[in-house]
């Protein structure tokens, strides 16, 4: 995610696009923002979860707006198809498409014993390839954190998991560490002593396993960039944990790991990092 990004995420009517879009605008063109991520609760290509005729109206309004380069869905690869594909192409003319789904792991195994989900992984491969074929790019979620694993499983299964879809044609891997957010199962897997927050250290592990041809196609979500944002909705997350010493060296390694693409820079920020002596033991944890 580049920074000249606004994030917008609504089930939403036609009548409530009408009414909303102008501040929609104004926060656009104030903000200078080159690119908008749409979502709803994470399958916007979805009739039931955006209607056809809100879309229409709303990719028509930011079509209008040159500022904007990039259009992101958040969607599910089964809602992907050729259909909607070239109908997209035809609203947003001049416009990058891109879409950002939900994989967590390729490893069936942990697909159904661990996250109850079930990816057809053929069926994935297709659906990249159609969506490659309109001159668009998709990029995967991967999870770091995933329940009922050890902490060495979890880094072995998110770095195969990265390496599985960049062999199969995904343009980026977005890296999820798990947040244990207020409500959910793994909330109370937690409360019940059977999950463990995870470490800051095991991004790093991950990324540090992840072969250097493809470190300039990695991005990081949810590490705890937003800890003292307003965005309110995270603010019950508990978070990728670390202690006080290396806190400030792993944000700033962040913040310079996410604003260079070289892959050569990019491997040397991490082995730096893991050689630098941060004086706590947080690191070793794992």
């Amino acid at each position: 995610m580049c920074p000249n990004e606004m994030k917008y995420s609504e089930n939403i009517s036609l009548e409530d696009i009408k009414n909303i879009w102008p501040s929609i605008e104004k926060q656009i063109l104030e903000l200078q923002v080159d690119k908008v991520f749409l979502s709803t609760y994470g399958n916007i290509l979805s009739e039931d979860e955006f209607p056809i005729e809100a879309m229409k109206l709303l990719l028509t309004k930011i079509n209008e707006i040159d500022k904007i380069r990039v259009v992101i869905f958040e969607t599910h690869y089964k809602e992907i198809t050729e259909q909607k594909l070239a109908w997209l192409k035809s609203v947003l003319t001049n416009k990058y498409i891109d879409f950002e789904i939900g994989v967590e792991t390729v490893n069936k195994d942990i697909q159904n014993n661990c996250l109850n989900k079930e990816i057809d992984l053929k069926e994935l491969i297709n659906t990249i390839d159609l969506i490659h074929k309109y001159d668009m790019t998709v990029e995967a979620n991967v999870l770091i954190g995933i329940p009922f694993l050890t902490a060495k499983e979890q880094i072995e299964c998110a770095v195969d998991s990265a390496h599985w879809l960049f062999e199969h044609g995904i343009d980026e891997v977005v890296l999820f560490p798990v947040n244990i957010i207020n409500g959910s199962t793994i909330e109370e897997l937690y409360k019940n002593n059977k999950y463990n927050v995870i470490s800051q250290w095991m991004v790093i592990k991950v990324l540090n396993g992840i072969k250097e041809e493809y470190l300039n196609r990695i991005s990081i979500s949810m590490y705890g960039n937003y800890k003292t944002s307003e965005r309110n909705i995270f603010k019950n997350n508990i978070l990728p944990t670390s202690c006080q010493k290396c806190y400030d060296e792993l944000m700033k390694f962040y913040d310079e790991f996410l604003m260079i693409r070289d892959t050569k820079q990019r491997k040397k920020l991490i082995i730096d990092l893991l050689n630098k002596d941060t004086k706590c033991d947080c690191k070793n944890v794992i």
